[in-house]
């Protein structure tokens, strides 16, 4: 699986990174939406792990501008550090999983196994 990790914290980069190459995963990453969508722009991936605290423009900035361009990625799922409701609701309204900073490597793997095995777009946490 190809996976496009956008998040702007290096710490958080390296241990997704690590985390998914484990699995075998290729990971590229991108430190803003504008990276994302030139990432975007040169290959697809199957997964798209969004932050949604970007610097200039934020997850759902980045969300907005694929569904009005490119198209999402076959999956999507948002990653966040803002109170768990928030993030709780803006995954429902894109119909997307999310996890809430920090979280359990147990969780990000439950996540990352389920996303792989979903259907296209199948929304969930």
């Amino acid at each position: 699986m190809d996976v496009l990790v956008v998040d702007d914290d290096t710490e958080m980069q390296r241990f997704l990174r690590f985390v998914m190459e484990m699995q075998g995963w290729g990971v590229r990453v991108a430190t803003s939406a504008e990276e994302a969508l030139l990432e975007l722009a040169t290959k697809r991936p199957d997964l798209l792990l969004l932050d949604l605290s970007l610097p200039r423009r934020d997850g759902i900035g980045l969300l907005n501008l694929l569904d009005r361009g490119l198209g999402r990625p076959r999956h999507v799922v948002l990653v966040s550090a803002l109170p768990p409701r928030t993030v709780a609701a803006i995954a429902a309204r894109h119909d997307l999983p999310y996890l809430t900073k920090p979280f359990r490597l147990a969780d990000l793997e439950a996540v990352l196994v389920g996303t792989a095995a979903a259907p296209e777009g199948a929304g969930r946490n």
